[in-house]
C-alpha cells in the first residue's frame, strides 16, 4: 500500500473526523480542536495519505524550549495493523528534536492497548505510573 506523511490540509477535515469519529464515538475531541490546531503555527498535525485521502493524524507541539508534546494519534480502522502509527510518530519526532526538543511526552488512555504499544515500539517508555482519580 502506498502511503505518504505529509502535512495535514483544512481540506482534510471531514474525512479525518469521519474515523475519529468510527474510533472513539463518544469522547474524541478532535473536532473540537481542529481549529484551534490550523490557528497555531506553533503545531504541526500531519496525516498519512492513501492517495489524497486521510487515513491517519498526528499532532505535535513544543511545551517549551526542551520539551515536545505528541497527542491525537488516530488511525482509520480499516487500516490498523498496517504499521502507520509508527510512519507518523517516526515523521514527527524529528520535527520537535529539531525545535530542541530533548524530551517528548503524550498521555495514552489507560485502555488504549494498541496506542500504547506503537509508542512503546517506538521507543517511548513509561516513567510515571499513573493511576486515574476521579471525584
Amino acid at each position: 500500500m502506498d502511503v505518504k506523511i505529509r502535512q495535514a490540509r483544512q481540506t482534510d477535515r471531514d474525512a479525518v473526523l469521519s474515523f475519529c469519529r468510527r474510533i472513539w464515538p463518544e469522547r474524541d475531541y478532535s473536532e473540537s480542536t481542529w481549529p484551534a490546531w490550523f490557528g497555531d503555527t506553533g503545531r504541526l498535525m500531519l496525516v498519512a495519505a492513501s492517495g489524497e485521502t486521510p487515513i491517519g493524524v498526528i499532532r505535535g507541539e513544543m511545551l517549551s524550549s526542551r520539551e515536545g508534546w505528541v497527542e491525537g494519534v488516530r488511525i482509520d480502522p480499516a487500516y490498523h495493523s498496517l504499521g502507520i502509527g509508527s510512519r507518523l510518530l517516526n515523521n514527527i519526532l524529528p520535527v520537535l528534536r529539531d525545535k530542541g526538543a530533548e524530551y517528548i511526552r503524550s498521555l495514552i488512555a489507560i485502555d488504549n492497548l494498541a496506542s500504547q504499544r506503537v509508542f512503546e515500539k517506538n521507543g517511548f517508555g513509561s516513567p510515571h505510573i499513573q493511576r486515574p482519580f476521579a471525584i
